[in-house]
Protein backbone atom coordinates (compact mmCIF):
# COMPACT_ATOMS: atom_id res chain seq x y z
CA UNK A 1 0.00 0.00 0.00
CA UNK A 2 1.60 3.21 -1.09
CA UNK A 3 1.07 6.40 0.82
CA UNK A 4 3.39 8.74 -1.01
CA UNK A 5 2.73 12.03 -2.66
CA UNK A 6 1.77 10.38 -5.97
CA UNK A 7 -0.84 7.97 -4.67
CA UNK A 8 -2.88 10.58 -2.91
CA UNK A 9 -2.91 14.27 -2.27
CA UNK A 10 -1.36 14.45 1.19
CA UNK A 11 1.22 17.22 1.29
CA UNK A 12 4.55 15.53 1.92
CA UNK A 13 8.06 16.60 1.06
CA UNK A 14 10.51 14.29 -0.71
CA UNK A 15 12.56 14.02 2.49
CA UNK A 16 9.49 13.06 4.51
CA UNK A 17 8.60 10.40 1.96
CA UNK A 18 12.12 8.94 1.97
CA UNK A 19 12.19 8.88 5.79
CA UNK A 20 8.92 7.04 5.98
CA UNK A 21 9.96 4.63 3.18
CA UNK A 22 13.15 3.80 5.10
CA UNK A 23 11.25 3.43 8.32
CA UNK A 24 8.54 1.23 6.84
CA UNK A 25 11.21 -1.15 5.55
CA UNK A 26 12.11 -1.72 9.21
CA UNK A 27 8.54 -1.84 10.45
CA UNK A 28 8.66 -5.56 11.16
CA UNK A 29 11.30 -4.93 13.79
CA UNK A 30 8.80 -2.91 15.79
CA UNK A 31 5.68 -4.98 15.15
CA UNK A 32 5.58 -6.23 18.71
CA UNK A 33 6.04 -2.78 20.25
CA UNK A 34 3.88 0.03 18.84
CA UNK A 35 5.36 2.52 21.28
CA UNK A 36 8.86 1.76 20.01
CA UNK A 37 7.52 1.91 16.47
CA UNK A 38 6.11 5.36 16.84
CA UNK A 39 8.97 6.73 18.90
CA UNK A 40 11.43 5.47 16.31
CA UNK A 41 9.50 7.29 13.62
CA UNK A 42 9.45 10.49 15.64
CA UNK A 43 13.17 10.25 16.37
CA UNK A 44 13.98 9.80 12.69
CA UNK A 45 11.81 12.76 11.79
CA UNK A 46 13.45 14.90 14.48
CA UNK A 47 16.94 13.93 13.34
CA UNK A 48 16.15 14.91 9.77
CA UNK A 49 14.46 18.13 10.88
CA UNK A 50 17.44 19.25 12.98
CA UNK A 51 19.59 19.37 9.84
CA UNK A 52 17.30 22.06 8.45
CA UNK A 53 16.85 24.06 11.67
CA UNK A 54 19.89 26.33 11.67
CA UNK A 55 18.60 28.82 9.07
CA UNK A 56 15.34 29.14 11.06
CA UNK A 57 17.26 29.55 14.33
CA UNK A 58 19.35 32.33 12.78
CA UNK A 59 16.28 34.12 11.39
CA UNK A 60 14.50 33.81 14.73
CA UNK A 61 17.54 35.22 16.56
CA UNK A 62 17.63 38.23 14.24
CA UNK A 63 13.93 38.88 14.84
CA UNK A 64 14.31 38.64 18.61
CA UNK A 65 17.23 41.00 19.01
CA UNK A 66 17.30 43.26 15.93
CA UNK A 67 13.79 43.54 14.40
CA UNK A 68 12.56 46.23 16.77
CA UNK A 69 15.77 48.23 16.60
CA UNK A 70 15.67 48.25 12.79
CA UNK A 71 11.95 48.94 12.42
CA UNK A 72 11.69 51.36 15.35
CA UNK A 73 8.38 52.73 16.65
CA UNK A 74 5.49 52.83 14.20
CA UNK A 75 1.85 53.87 14.30
CA UNK A 76 0.82 53.60 18.00
CA UNK A 77 3.52 50.99 18.74
CA UNK A 78 6.38 52.26 20.93
CA UNK A 79 10.03 51.30 20.58
CA UNK A 80 9.58 48.74 23.35
CA UNK A 81 6.49 47.45 21.56
CA UNK A 82 8.44 47.06 18.33
CA UNK A 83 11.11 45.10 20.21
CA UNK A 84 8.48 42.86 21.81
CA UNK A 85 6.86 42.19 18.43
CA UNK A 86 10.21 40.96 17.11
CA UNK A 87 10.64 38.70 20.15
CA UNK A 88 7.17 37.24 19.61
CA UNK A 89 7.83 36.46 15.94
CA UNK A 90 11.18 34.87 16.80
CA UNK A 91 9.75 32.67 19.55
CA UNK A 92 6.91 31.52 17.27
CA UNK A 93 9.38 30.61 14.52
CA UNK A 94 11.45 28.49 16.91
CA UNK A 95 8.57 26.73 18.67
CA UNK A 96 6.56 25.94 15.53
CA UNK A 97 9.23 25.21 12.91
CA UNK A 98 12.02 23.67 15.00
CA UNK A 99 12.41 21.26 17.91
CA UNK A 100 14.14 23.94 19.98
CA UNK A 101 11.32 24.99 22.31
CA UNK A 102 13.65 25.26 25.32
CA UNK A 103 16.09 27.40 23.34
CA UNK A 104 13.14 29.52 22.18
CA UNK A 105 12.03 30.20 25.75
CA UNK A 106 15.52 31.02 27.05
CA UNK A 107 16.35 33.34 24.16
CA UNK A 108 12.84 34.80 24.38
CA UNK A 109 13.21 35.73 28.05
CA UNK A 110 16.68 37.25 27.44
CA UNK A 111 15.29 39.19 24.48
CA UNK A 112 12.34 40.47 26.55
CA UNK A 113 14.81 41.84 29.09
CA UNK A 114 16.81 43.53 26.33
CA UNK A 115 13.60 44.92 24.86
CA UNK A 116 13.29 47.21 27.87
CA UNK A 117 9.93 45.82 28.98
CA UNK A 118 11.26 44.53 32.32
CA UNK A 119 14.54 44.04 34.15
CA UNK A 120 16.38 40.73 34.59
CA UNK A 121 15.53 40.35 38.30
CA UNK A 122 11.82 40.73 37.65
CA UNK A 123 12.00 38.39 34.66
CA UNK A 124 13.62 35.52 36.55
CA UNK A 125 11.44 35.87 39.65
CA UNK A 126 8.22 36.20 37.67
CA UNK A 127 9.07 33.34 35.31
CA UNK A 128 9.01 30.74 38.06
CA UNK A 129 7.05 32.71 40.59
CA UNK A 130 3.77 33.08 38.72
CA UNK A 131 0.86 30.72 39.27
CA UNK A 132 0.84 29.10 35.82
CA UNK A 133 4.18 27.30 35.98
CA UNK A 134 3.65 25.76 39.46
CA UNK A 135 0.20 24.58 38.34
CA UNK A 136 1.76 22.87 35.35
CA UNK A 137 4.36 21.12 37.53
CA UNK A 138 1.93 19.98 40.25
CA UNK A 139 -0.83 18.76 37.91
CA UNK A 140 1.66 16.84 35.76
CA UNK A 141 2.93 15.13 38.93
CA UNK A 142 -0.64 14.15 39.91
CA UNK A 143 -1.21 12.67 36.45
CA UNK A 144 1.95 10.59 36.85
CA UNK A 145 0.55 9.27 40.15
CA UNK A 146 -2.64 8.15 38.39
CA UNK A 147 -0.71 6.41 35.62
CA UNK A 148 1.90 4.73 37.84
CA UNK A 149 -0.75 3.37 40.20
CA UNK A 150 -2.67 1.80 37.29
CA UNK A 151 -5.79 3.82 38.06
CA UNK A 152 -6.35 4.74 34.40
CA UNK A 153 -6.25 1.13 33.16
CA UNK A 154 -8.76 -0.09 35.75
CA UNK A 155 -11.03 2.85 34.93
CA UNK A 156 -10.95 1.93 31.23
CA UNK A 157 -11.87 -1.68 31.99
CA UNK A 158 -14.76 -0.61 34.21
CA UNK A 159 -16.14 1.71 31.54
CA UNK A 160 -15.97 -0.87 28.76
CA UNK A 161 -17.39 -3.61 31.02
CA UNK A 162 -20.66 -1.80 31.74
CA UNK A 163 -23.38 -4.46 31.32
CA UNK A 164 -25.76 -2.07 29.59
CA UNK A 165 -23.35 -1.91 26.65
CA UNK A 166 -23.94 -5.59 25.78
CA UNK A 167 -25.99 -5.80 22.61
CA UNK A 168 -25.66 -2.07 21.88
CA UNK A 169 -22.81 -1.52 19.39
CA UNK A 170 -23.29 2.22 19.05
CA UNK A 171 -23.16 2.70 22.82
CA UNK A 172 -20.03 0.53 23.03
CA UNK A 173 -18.32 2.57 20.31
CA UNK A 174 -19.21 5.81 22.06
CA UNK A 175 -17.84 4.61 25.40
CA UNK A 176 -14.67 3.43 23.65
CA UNK A 177 -14.16 6.81 21.97
CA UNK A 178 -15.13 8.96 24.93
CA UNK A 179 -13.02 6.88 27.30
CA UNK A 180 -9.99 7.62 25.13
CA UNK A 181 -10.91 11.31 25.37
CA UNK A 182 -11.07 11.27 29.18
CA UNK A 183 -7.89 9.22 29.57
CA UNK A 184 -5.89 11.40 27.15
CA UNK A 185 -6.74 14.48 29.18
CA UNK A 186 -4.60 13.12 31.99
CA UNK A 187 -1.90 10.85 30.53
CA UNK A 188 -1.35 12.40 27.10
CA UNK A 189 -1.98 11.60 23.44
CA UNK A 190 0.59 8.89 22.66
CA UNK A 191 0.13 6.62 25.74
CA UNK A 192 -3.66 6.80 25.33
CA UNK A 193 -3.56 6.04 21.61
CA UNK A 194 -1.28 3.06 22.13
CA UNK A 195 -3.50 1.72 24.96
CA UNK A 196 -6.75 2.05 23.02
CA UNK A 197 -5.33 0.88 19.70
CA UNK A 198 -4.38 -2.29 21.56
CA UNK A 199 -7.97 -2.61 22.84
CA UNK A 200 -9.29 -2.05 19.29
CA UNK A 201 -7.01 -4.79 17.92
CA UNK A 202 -8.30 -7.26 20.51
CA UNK A 203 -11.92 -6.35 19.70
CA UNK A 204 -11.18 -6.71 15.97
CA UNK A 205 -9.70 -10.17 16.44
CA UNK A 206 -12.47 -11.43 18.76
CA UNK A 207 -15.20 -10.16 16.39
CA UNK A 208 -13.45 -11.52 13.30
CA UNK A 209 -13.14 -8.24 11.38
CA UNK A 210 -10.76 -7.99 8.44
CA UNK A 211 -8.26 -5.15 8.82
CA UNK A 212 -9.51 -3.55 5.61
CA UNK A 213 -13.12 -3.44 6.81
CA UNK A 214 -14.59 0.08 6.97
CA UNK A 215 -15.49 -0.57 10.59
CA UNK A 216 -11.81 -0.90 11.49
CA UNK A 217 -10.92 2.34 9.74
CA UNK A 218 -13.60 4.37 11.48
CA UNK A 219 -12.94 2.78 14.87
CA UNK A 220 -9.27 3.73 14.65
CA UNK A 221 -10.23 7.25 13.62
CA UNK A 222 -12.73 7.51 16.48
CA UNK A 223 -10.06 6.52 19.01
CA UNK A 224 -7.59 8.95 17.45
CA UNK A 225 -10.14 11.78 17.62
CA UNK A 226 -10.93 10.84 21.20
CA UNK A 227 -7.27 11.33 22.07
CA UNK A 228 -7.77 15.02 21.25
CA UNK A 229 -8.70 15.27 24.92
CA UNK A 230 -4.97 15.81 25.35
CA UNK A 231 -5.54 19.38 24.06
CA UNK A 232 -8.59 20.11 26.22
CA UNK A 233 -6.96 20.00 29.64
CA UNK A 234 -5.37 23.43 30.20
CA UNK A 235 -2.72 22.29 32.67
CA UNK A 236 -0.37 20.40 30.38
CA UNK A 237 1.79 20.82 27.29
CA UNK A 238 0.62 22.85 24.32
CA UNK A 239 -2.88 23.15 25.83
CA UNK A 240 -1.44 25.10 28.74
CA UNK A 241 0.70 27.24 26.42
CA UNK A 242 -2.34 28.22 24.35
CA UNK A 243 -4.48 28.73 27.45
CA UNK A 244 -1.82 30.94 29.04
CA UNK A 245 -1.34 33.14 25.98
CA UNK A 246 -5.08 33.67 25.47
CA UNK A 247 -5.62 34.36 29.17
CA UNK A 248 -2.88 36.99 29.27
CA UNK A 249 -4.49 38.67 26.25
CA UNK A 250 -7.82 38.75 28.08
CA UNK A 251 -6.16 40.18 31.18
CA UNK A 252 -5.33 43.26 29.11
CA UNK A 253 -9.09 43.91 29.13
CA UNK A 254 -9.47 43.18 32.83
CA UNK A 255 -10.83 39.67 32.12
CA UNK A 256 -9.72 36.10 32.78
CA UNK A 257 -10.63 32.80 31.16
CA UNK A 258 -13.29 31.08 33.22
CA UNK A 259 -11.65 27.68 33.80
CA UNK A 260 -14.96 25.92 34.46
CA UNK A 261 -16.38 27.27 31.19
CA UNK A 262 -13.27 26.34 29.24
CA UNK A 263 -13.10 22.72 30.45
CA UNK A 264 -16.88 22.19 30.43
CA UNK A 265 -17.20 23.44 26.86
CA UNK A 266 -14.32 21.27 25.63
CA UNK A 267 -15.85 18.19 27.27
CA UNK A 268 -19.34 19.04 25.99
CA UNK A 269 -18.18 19.47 22.39
CA UNK A 270 -16.30 16.18 22.40
CA UNK A 271 -19.15 14.33 24.14
CA UNK A 272 -21.62 15.43 21.44
CA UNK A 273 -19.12 15.07 18.59
CA UNK A 274 -18.03 11.53 19.52
CA UNK A 275 -21.65 10.50 20.11
CA UNK A 276 -22.58 11.70 16.60
CA UNK A 277 -19.56 9.89 15.14
CA UNK A 278 -20.62 6.67 16.89
CA UNK A 279 -24.10 6.95 15.38
CA UNK A 280 -22.77 7.77 11.90
CA UNK A 281 -20.52 4.69 11.71
CA UNK A 282 -23.41 2.18 11.24
CA UNK A 283 -25.96 4.59 9.74
CA UNK A 284 -24.26 7.09 7.42
CA UNK A 285 -21.13 5.07 6.62
CA UNK A 286 -22.95 1.70 6.63
CA UNK A 287 -20.33 -0.14 8.68
CA UNK A 288 -21.25 -3.63 9.87
CA UNK A 289 -21.44 -3.48 13.67
CA UNK A 290 -23.43 -6.70 14.12
CA UNK A 291 -20.41 -8.67 15.50
CA UNK A 292 -20.27 -6.19 18.38
CA UNK A 293 -23.72 -7.20 19.60
CA UNK A 294 -22.45 -10.51 20.96
CA UNK A 295 -19.08 -9.19 22.12
CA UNK A 296 -18.11 -10.17 25.66
CA UNK A 297 -15.53 -7.58 26.67
CA UNK A 298 -14.04 -10.12 29.08
CA UNK A 299 -12.81 -12.09 26.05
CA UNK A 300 -10.79 -9.11 24.83
CA UNK A 301 -7.19 -9.90 25.76
CA UNK A 302 -6.13 -6.28 26.17
CA UNK A 303 -8.94 -5.86 28.72
CA UNK A 304 -8.60 -9.24 30.41
CA UNK A 305 -5.07 -8.42 31.52
CA UNK A 306 -6.30 -5.39 33.51
CA UNK A 307 -7.57 -5.88 37.10
CA UNK A 308 -11.35 -5.74 37.51
CA UNK A 309 -11.41 -3.59 40.63
CA UNK A 310 -9.53 -0.69 42.15
CA UNK A 311 -7.40 -1.65 45.11
CA UNK A 312 -7.37 0.48 48.25
CA UNK A 313 -4.30 2.44 47.15
CA UNK A 314 -5.81 3.26 43.76
CA UNK A 315 -9.10 4.35 45.29
CA UNK A 316 -7.41 6.81 47.66
CA UNK A 317 -5.23 8.28 44.87
CA UNK A 318 -8.28 8.64 42.60
CA UNK A 319 -10.27 10.29 45.41
CA UNK A 320 -7.51 12.85 46.09
CA UNK A 321 -7.24 13.63 42.38
CA UNK A 322 -11.00 14.04 41.91
CA UNK A 323 -11.40 16.20 45.02
CA UNK A 324 -8.64 18.52 43.77
CA UNK A 325 -10.42 19.17 40.50
CA UNK A 326 -13.81 19.31 42.16
CA UNK A 327 -12.38 22.15 44.24
CA UNK A 328 -11.33 24.28 41.25
CA UNK A 329 -14.71 23.78 39.60
CA UNK A 330 -17.09 24.10 42.55
CA UNK A 331 -15.48 26.58 44.97
CA UNK A 332 -15.48 29.57 42.54
CA UNK A 333 -19.21 28.98 42.01
CA UNK A 334 -20.10 29.03 45.72
CA UNK A 335 -22.26 32.01 46.74
CA UNK A 336 -20.95 34.49 49.27
CA UNK A 337 -21.54 33.37 52.82
CA UNK A 338 -21.81 29.68 51.88
CA UNK A 339 -20.83 27.48 54.87
CA UNK A 340 -17.16 26.60 54.65
CA UNK A 341 -16.37 29.01 51.80
CA UNK A 342 -14.28 31.20 54.15
CA UNK A 343 -12.00 28.20 54.75
CA UNK A 344 -11.98 26.80 51.20
CA UNK A 345 -11.67 29.95 49.08
CA UNK A 346 -8.21 31.11 50.31
CA UNK A 347 -6.56 27.81 49.32
CA UNK A 348 -6.55 28.73 45.64
CA UNK A 349 -5.99 26.69 42.48
CA UNK A 350 -2.22 26.28 42.77
CA UNK A 351 -2.17 25.40 46.47
CA UNK A 352 -4.89 22.75 46.12
CA UNK A 353 -2.67 20.74 43.76
CA UNK A 354 0.29 21.14 46.11
CA UNK A 355 -1.92 19.97 48.98
CA UNK A 356 -2.91 16.92 46.92
CA UNK A 357 0.75 16.04 46.40
CA UNK A 358 1.39 16.41 50.13
CA UNK A 359 -1.50 14.05 50.90
CA UNK A 360 -0.06 11.45 48.52
CA UNK A 361 3.13 11.51 50.56
CA UNK A 362 1.45 11.60 54.00
CA UNK A 363 -1.36 9.03 53.66
CA UNK A 364 -0.20 5.46 54.06
CA UNK A 365 -1.83 2.28 52.78
CA UNK A 366 -0.34 -1.03 53.85
CA UNK A 367 2.39 0.74 55.76
CA UNK A 368 3.66 2.61 52.69
CA UNK A 369 2.92 6.17 51.44
CA UNK A 370 0.63 6.39 48.45
CA UNK A 371 3.45 7.90 46.40
CA UNK A 372 6.76 9.72 46.62
CA UNK A 373 5.98 13.38 45.82
CA UNK A 374 9.58 14.15 44.84
CA UNK A 375 9.66 11.24 42.38
CA UNK A 376 6.33 12.36 40.93
CA UNK A 377 7.65 15.89 40.48
CA UNK A 378 10.83 14.57 38.90
CA UNK A 379 9.04 12.18 36.51
CA UNK A 380 6.19 14.51 35.64
CA UNK A 381 7.95 17.82 35.05
CA UNK A 382 8.62 18.51 31.38
CA UNK A 383 11.07 21.36 31.72
CA UNK A 384 10.91 22.30 28.06
CA UNK A 385 7.16 22.88 28.46
CA UNK A 386 7.68 24.73 31.74
CA UNK A 387 10.18 27.04 30.07
CA UNK A 388 8.04 27.83 27.05
CA UNK A 389 4.91 28.42 29.16
CA UNK A 390 6.85 30.88 31.30
CA UNK A 391 8.12 32.64 28.17
CA UNK A 392 4.64 32.87 26.61
CA UNK A 393 3.30 34.26 29.87
CA UNK A 394 5.80 37.12 29.58
CA UNK A 395 5.04 37.66 25.92
CA UNK A 396 1.30 37.64 26.48
CA UNK A 397 1.58 40.22 29.26
CA UNK A 398 3.89 42.37 27.17
CA UNK A 399 1.74 42.31 24.03
CA UNK A 400 -1.42 43.02 26.03
CA UNK A 401 0.17 45.96 27.85
CA UNK A 402 -1.33 49.31 26.92
CA UNK A 403 2.10 50.92 27.35
CA UNK A 404 3.71 49.21 24.33
CA UNK A 405 0.84 49.84 21.89
CA UNK A 406 0.74 46.41 20.20
CA UNK A 407 -2.79 45.60 21.31
CA UNK A 408 -4.12 48.99 20.18
CA UNK A 409 -2.30 48.64 16.84
CA UNK A 410 -3.83 45.20 16.18
CA UNK A 411 -7.29 46.46 17.08
CA UNK A 412 -6.86 49.50 14.85
CA UNK A 413 -5.58 47.32 12.00
CA UNK A 414 -8.34 44.72 12.20
CA UNK A 415 -11.28 46.86 13.30
CA UNK A 416 -12.47 47.44 9.70
CA UNK A 417 -12.60 43.63 9.31
CA UNK A 418 -13.89 42.42 12.68
CA UNK A 419 -15.12 45.53 14.41
CA UNK A 420 -18.71 45.35 13.21
CA UNK A 421 -19.02 41.60 12.70
CA UNK A 422 -21.68 40.05 14.95
CA UNK A 423 -20.63 37.15 17.17
CA UNK A 424 -22.42 34.44 15.10
CA UNK A 425 -20.45 35.41 11.97
CA UNK A 426 -17.19 35.74 13.90
CA UNK A 427 -17.56 32.27 15.45
CA UNK A 428 -18.38 30.78 12.05
CA UNK A 429 -15.20 32.26 10.56
CA UNK A 430 -13.13 30.92 13.47
CA UNK A 431 -14.48 27.36 13.29
CA UNK A 432 -14.38 27.02 9.50
CA UNK A 433 -11.06 28.71 8.72
CA UNK A 434 -9.02 27.27 11.59
CA UNK A 435 -10.42 23.72 11.32
CA UNK A 436 -9.74 23.55 7.58
CA UNK A 437 -6.27 25.10 7.65
CA UNK A 438 -5.04 23.11 10.65
CA UNK A 439 -5.49 19.91 8.63
CA UNK A 440 -3.01 21.25 6.09
CA UNK A 441 -0.46 22.88 8.37
CA UNK A 442 0.32 23.03 12.10
CA UNK A 443 -2.52 24.56 14.08
CA UNK A 444 -0.44 26.17 16.84
CA UNK A 445 0.49 29.34 14.92
CA UNK A 446 -3.14 29.60 13.80
CA UNK A 447 -4.25 29.64 17.41
CA UNK A 448 -1.72 32.30 18.28
CA UNK A 449 -2.72 34.43 15.28
CA UNK A 450 -6.39 33.86 16.04
CA UNK A 451 -5.80 34.96 19.59
CA UNK A 452 -4.13 38.19 18.44
CA UNK A 453 -6.73 38.91 15.77
CA UNK A 454 -9.98 37.76 17.33
CA UNK A 455 -9.80 37.86 21.12
CA UNK A 456 -9.59 41.68 21.53
CA UNK A 457 -12.94 42.04 19.77
CA UNK A 458 -14.52 39.13 21.64
CA UNK A 459 -13.27 40.56 24.94
CA UNK A 460 -14.88 43.87 24.10
CA UNK A 461 -18.11 42.01 23.29
CA UNK A 462 -18.00 40.39 26.73
CA UNK A 463 -17.56 43.80 28.35
CA UNK A 464 -20.37 45.34 26.27
CA UNK A 465 -22.91 42.50 26.08
CA UNK A 466 -21.90 39.87 28.63
CA UNK A 467 -21.17 37.04 26.17
CA UNK A 468 -18.52 34.53 27.21
CA UNK A 469 -15.09 35.16 25.69
CA UNK A 470 -13.96 31.94 27.42
CA UNK A 471 -16.08 29.93 24.98
CA UNK A 472 -14.35 31.55 22.01
CA UNK A 473 -10.98 30.81 23.65
CA UNK A 474 -11.91 27.14 23.95
CA UNK A 475 -13.22 27.13 20.36
CA UNK A 476 -9.87 28.43 19.09
CA UNK A 477 -8.02 25.63 20.87
CA UNK A 478 -10.44 22.88 19.79
CA UNK A 479 -10.40 23.83 16.11
CA UNK A 480 -6.63 24.34 15.95
CA UNK A 481 -5.99 20.78 17.12
CA UNK A 482 -8.59 18.96 15.01
CA UNK A 483 -6.05 17.54 12.55
CA UNK A 484 -6.00 14.08 10.95
CA UNK A 485 -6.06 14.48 7.14
CA UNK A 486 -2.33 15.09 6.58
CA UNK A 487 0.99 14.51 8.26
CA UNK A 488 1.59 18.25 8.21
CA UNK A 489 -1.36 18.99 10.50
CA UNK A 490 0.16 17.46 13.63
CA UNK A 491 2.99 15.13 14.52
CA UNK A 492 0.42 12.74 16.04
CA UNK A 493 -1.14 12.12 12.61
CA UNK A 494 1.52 9.46 11.94
CA UNK A 495 -0.11 7.33 14.64
CA UNK A 496 -3.24 7.08 12.49
CA UNK A 497 -2.05 7.52 8.92
CA UNK A 498 0.73 4.94 9.15
CA UNK A 499 -1.67 2.19 10.24
CA UNK A 500 -2.10 -0.60 7.69
CA UNK A 501 -5.88 -0.17 7.89
CA UNK A 502 -5.72 3.45 6.66
CA UNK A 503 -5.36 4.36 2.98
CA UNK A 504 -5.41 7.59 1.02
CA UNK A 505 -8.65 6.89 -0.80
CA UNK A 506 -10.56 6.39 2.43
CA UNK A 507 -9.03 9.49 4.05
CA UNK A 508 -10.03 11.76 1.16
CA UNK A 509 -13.45 10.22 0.44
CA UNK A 510 -14.98 9.04 3.72
CA UNK A 511 -12.96 10.49 6.59
CA UNK A 512 -12.92 14.00 5.13
CA UNK A 513 -16.74 14.07 5.36
CA UNK A 514 -16.37 14.35 9.13
CA UNK A 515 -14.76 17.80 8.90
CA UNK A 516 -18.03 19.71 8.11
CA UNK A 517 -19.81 17.67 10.80
CA UNK A 518 -17.22 18.70 13.37
CA UNK A 519 -17.44 22.34 12.25
CA UNK A 520 -21.23 22.26 12.62
CA UNK A 521 -21.04 20.72 16.12
CA UNK A 522 -18.46 23.21 17.38
CA UNK A 523 -20.21 26.19 15.81
CA UNK A 524 -23.69 25.41 17.13
CA UNK A 525 -22.46 24.64 20.64
CA UNK A 526 -20.08 27.62 20.79
CA UNK A 527 -22.83 29.99 19.67
CA UNK A 528 -25.29 28.64 22.24
CA UNK A 529 -22.77 28.44 25.09
CA UNK A 530 -21.47 31.96 24.45
CA UNK A 531 -24.80 33.29 25.70
CA UNK A 532 -25.32 30.73 28.47
CA UNK A 533 -21.98 30.05 30.18
CA UNK A 534 -20.10 32.60 32.28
Amino acid sequence: MSKNLFSGSRPETTNQFNQRKEFKSRKEDYAQSPSVYFCAYINMAKAAAKKREWPIILIAFLFMFFFGRIIGPFSVVTQVGSNILGVFIGVILLTVFTSQSTLASILGIIAIVYSGFLDSTTAVSTWMGGSTVPQLIFVSALCVALKDAGVINVLVRKLLSIKLLRGHPVALLFVLFFSSFIVSMFIGFIPTALLFFGIYESIRDVCGYDKNDRFCKFTLLGIYLGCMGNFCFPFKGIALTIYTLINTSMQGFGLNINMFTYIFFCVLVNFVWLAILSIMIPTVFKCNVTPLKDLDIENVSAIHAIPKKFDKRQLVILAIFCLSFLYIIVVPLLPQGFPGSAVLSPIGTTLIFLLALALLGLIQVGGKPLANPMKLLSDGTLWNVVCIVGCFTFLGNAMASADVGIRDWIIMLLKPVFGNIPLPVLLLLVTVVITVITNICNGTPLTLLGNAAIMPFVCQMQIDTGISASVTAATLSLCANMAFLTYAGTIYAALLLDRDEIDNRWIWTDAIKLIPVYIAVVYILSLACSYILP
